[in-house]
């Protein structure tokens, strides 16, 4: 699993859940 700061870096991923809804839910488990 990439780490949160990947995904913010990476705006073209709209479909991230994260970038949709960052209060919404909480952060995917680093496993």
């Amino acid at each position: 699993m990439k780490p949160i700061n990947d995904t913010m870096n990476r705006p073209l991923n709209t479909n991230s859940p994260l970038i949709s809804h960052p209060s919404s839910f909480p952060p995917p488990p680093v496993a």
